[in-house]
């Protein structure tokens, strides 16, 4: 079978992340969600490349659970998001507005449930809100979803409450979540990231680098994450929205100059094949060597004692 470089160096990079998360003490869902619903929250947000995710995983083991569900602390996440037919929400995000909206449906694939939700942020508060749907109506809005959206809108007297939303753009990661021993705080770790517009039937998924978003989520202002993360030499990001980036990679005629930095320091993280090819060299010239060591062992000839 034939891997794309983005696909090696994933399969590559998970077989590390997986003995990374051995390590660590697991916490339920049921847990989770009863210690820390963080409907209301501050966020900061991060972006690491993939082959140095579980050196950064190994410095959270000790202060840090992870979610884990019938021994699976690794999970797929499907987002459906949804705007008006002029980009409205994606603009807000774009121009840097303060009060900015984000709605979309999330089927979380490994445990079937889904959710519509509606995220508004003012600054740097969150306000979450959500109701469980079908998964068979993750793929779009109907007038329940419609009608939920209004009424948060009009709740928070929002100018846009009556806009009508369709799908628009849609992501597809894995995701690993952490929460802190010592406080409130919860951090996701979104990779393998792949996006497609669903505003043009058959449009293919695209794929970005091999990078992870951490994503640290807390009532407060500091955590030990960003402690932990400054003193390995990482910077808190403010344009990485999953949802801008899947309308800018999918439409390449949309330029931003607010998110030109930040896409340019994602495209440093694309594998080149001439990097894959070395890689690949050391590890037969490392197993070739090991083969002959055991050669050379083998042709000793047998000493009775």
């Amino acid at each position: 079978m034939s891997l794309s470089l983005a696909h090696y160096t994933f399969v590559m990079t998970n077989k590390l992340l997986l003995d990374v998360l051995k390590t660590f003490s697991s916490i339920s869902l049921e847990e989770l969600n009863a210690t820390m619903s963080l409907m209301e929250r501050v966020d900061k947000k991060y972006i690491v490349s993939l082959k140095d995710l579980g050196r950064v995983m190994k410095e959270l083991t000790q202060d840090y659970f992870v979610l884990s569900i019938n021994d699976n602390s690794l999970f797929t996440y499907d987002n459906i998001y949804m705007d008006t037919p002029d980009f409205l929400f994606f603009h807000q995000h774009e121009q840097g507005q303060k009060s900015r909206m984000k709605v979309r449906t999330r089927h979380y694939v490994d445990s079937r449930m889904a959710f519509f939700e509606c995220k508004q942020k003012q600054g740097s508060l969150t306000r979450k809100g959500r109701y469980r749907i079908p998964v068979g109506q993750a793929l779009a809005m109907n007038d329940q979803s419609q009608s939920f959206f209004n009424g948060v809108c009009a709740s928070l007297q929002l100018p846009y409450a009556e806009e009508r939303l369709e799908p628009t753009m849609r992501t597809l990661y894995q995701r690993i979540t952490l929460c802190s021993k010592n406080n409130d705080e919860r951090i996701t770790i979104d990779f393998d990231l792949k996006l497609q517009d669903m505003t043009k039937p058959g449009s293919p998924l695209i794929s970005l680098p091999p990078i992870a978003i951490i994503e640290s989520k807390s009532t407060h202002n500091k955590c030990g994450s960003h402690q932990i993360l400054a003193h390995m030499g990482y910077k808190s990001v403010s344009k990485c929205s999953k949802y801008c980036l899947a309308v800018l990679y999918t439409r390449p005629e949309i330029k931003s100059e607010s998110f030109k930095k930040v896409m340019n320091f994602i495209e440093s993280f694309k594998p080149t094949r001439k990097n894959i090819v070395k890689k690949v060299e050391k590890r037969v010239a490392k197993t070739v060597k090991s083969l002959n060591g055991l050669k050379k062992d083998v042709s000793q000839p047998l000493t009775l004692q």
